[in-house]
């Protein structure tokens, strides 16, 4: 009896330490900060799956969340992008060309998981132009409906839900301004116009629309083309009166994402409890469950793939290398200007006359003496001071070395302001300097006739302010940018740009201020030596005639 009380005792001692292992874990998770949860507002389907996902966390992964209000693509970027460490870990549900113009903004993320989708099966998916079947007499491919919107006698409408929206948004603006298509009041000899307008927060408003006829042409993801093929009711009203025409561009699904911060514990638990998940574990809406990023090669490369579509390209900026009206510069020192200029890998070109409409800079070259040259660098069309400049050289490629360095390291450079982000002018940082914050730059309007020839009409120059300055972004103030300016306001599609220019700030170099220095010291000491040495001609000859014995010296 009593062994067998003694073996009831052991395995109740077994059992508690057994239970007092298995609460250790949620203990944990209590003792943790609360995680705050960010999301994209898109529809009711996506929120619920969304707390699905969190209950999901919590009881897995040991999460305590504080949940938001989902919020529009702008103001989830910029709290990505904003986000103060101090204030704790997030994770964010976001679509991915909101989660690459955060990074974009320098937002520090890590990517957890991609979920799977129910209309595509996978991880990714695709847009799809929607055009009324009224305006085509067979199924259009992407050539006919470029064919076609140049033919229109008045421009097409294009309608969108959000600017920040993959499918709807972002991919066919690269595709118009790829063919010359922009959102400008009428069609030019180079480019195409039609006109874009904002309608209503979901992709199947814009289906609707098109199918009624109300507008030209818009597009949508998988998820909302499904919708209008298999769902009897909107087939028959909408869906079969539209028809939808695929762009290439494959994309990844909404991704999950945390702040990089976040402990390597938390983020451990994390993966594991996306790892566990069942292939239906969610199971609401277009969302069958979540996959681990690193599991979702196909979603990686999509992504990958949207990260470089989505950079900030340079515009060509054209330089014409001459000599003054009233000096003479061997050729070859010309020449050796425009190799620099050809070599430097920058967005610098050299100037054509036979093809570009516009100069951006003149560098003018002017000989000091052998060996030695001052390049005299101007902004067309700026009221910024010429850059001036003497450069010394051994020979024509030592020449060309001297200026593709000053180009990288003292030139002025001109960049656009990016064009999501109104309400906040922002240029993108891809320059090696600096500019502090309440620094003047100047801006500019420009409309585009032609991008690539550089033809375009310009306004009068004015000035801004750098607000805030980071290694990412360059934010200027104040607002300069109309908020509604019609077919022919400022937007991703349209022709309008706004070019500024980023003045480099002057720094004097180490060397001259040790120099300057060392010059000083020397005329001290010059000055020092030459009183020294007057003092003692004149103590000498004191020595052979008394009269001349300096006043207060003593014998």
């Amino acid at each position: 009896m009593r062994l067998e009380t003694r073996d009831i005792g052991s395995r109740l001692a077994r059992l508690v330490l057994a239970g007092l292992a298995s609460v250790t874990p949620i203990s944990s998770a209590v003792a943790q900060e609360q995680v705050t949860f960010i999301e994209v507002a898109l529809d009711e389907e996506t929120r619920r799956a969304d707390e699905k996902l969190r209950r999901y966390l919590g009881s897995e992964a040991g999460l305590m969340f504080v949940s938001e209000r989902p919020q529009e693509y702008g103001a989830v970027i910029n709290r990505l992008a904003n986000w103060d460490p101090e204030r704790g870990d997030f994770l964010a549900r976001v679509t991915p060309y909101a989660f690459v113009a955060a990074e974009m903004l320098g937002a520090d993320l890590e990517i957890f998981a991609s979920y799977v989708s129910r209309a595509t099966g996978g991880t990714t998916y695709h847009s799809y132009f929607v055009v009324n079947r009224e305006r085509f007499t067979d199924r259009p491919e992407l050539a006919n409906l470029v064919e076609y919107l140049r033919s229109l006698d008045a421009p097409a409408t294009f309608i969108y839900h959000n600017k920040f929206s993959t499918s709807s948004y972002f991919l066919p603006s690269l595709f118009f301004r790829g063919h010359g298509i922009y959102n400008m009041p009428g069609s030019t000899e180079y480019h195409t116009a039609i006109h874009s307008t904002k309608l209503g927060n979901s992709s199947s408003n814009l289906v609707r629309s098109v199918a009624l006829g109300e507008f030209d042409l818009a597009a949508v993801w998988d998820g909302t083309k499904t919708k209008f093929e298999v769902t009897d009711s909107l087939y028959d009203r909408y869906g079969s009166r539209v028809h939808f025409i695929q762009l290439p561009t494959n994309l990844p699904n909404d991704l999950l994402v945390g702040s990089a911060s976040m402990d390597s514990a938390s983020r451990a638990r994390i993966r594991e409890a996306i790892r566990g998940m069942g292939p239906e574990e969610i199971d609401e809406g277009d969302f069958s469950t979540w996959r681990d990023i690193n599991s979702a090669a196909d979603a990686r490369q999509a992504l990958a793939d949207l990260r470089w579509l989505a950079r900030e390209r340079p515009a060509p900026v054209t330089v014409d290398v001459r000599t003054p009206a009233a000096g003479s510069v061997p050729e070859a020192y010309l020449e050796a200007a425009r190799q620099a200029v050809r070599l430097s890998g920058t967005e610098f070109v050299n100037y054509d006359d036979d093809f570009h409409a516009h100069r951006d800079y003149v560098w003018t070259l002017e000989l000091i003496h052998d060996g030695a040259i001052e390049l005299t660098s101007r902004i067309i069309g700026s009221e910024i001071d010429d850059q001036r400049l003497q450069i010394s050289f051994k020979d024509t490629e030592d020449l060309t070395r001297r200026i593709g360095t000053l180009l990288h390291s003292r030139m002025h450079r001109i960049r656009y302001v990016w064009p999501y982000r109104a309400e906040h002018p922002t240029v993108i940082r891809d320059v090696g300097f600096s500019i502090p914050p309440d620094a003047s730059v100047k801006v500019k309007r420009i409309s585009w006739q032609d991008a690539q020839r550089n033809l375009f009409l310009e306004d009068a120059e004015f000035d801004a302010q750098v607000g805030h300055s980071d290694f990412f972004r360059f934010e200027l103030y104040p607002n300069f940018i109309p908020a509604d300016d019609g077919a022919f306001g400022f937007d991703p599609m349209s022709n309008v740009s706004y070019r500024v220019i980023l003045v480099r700030p002057e720094a004097e170099r180490p060397l001259f201020r040790v120099l300057t220095v060392a010059f000083v010291v020397l005329l001290v000491l010059a000055a020092v030596a030459a009183f020294a040495s007057v003092w003692r001609r004149r103590a000498a000859a004191a020595v052979s005639d008394p009269r001349l014995t300096p006043p207060g010296a003593t014998g």
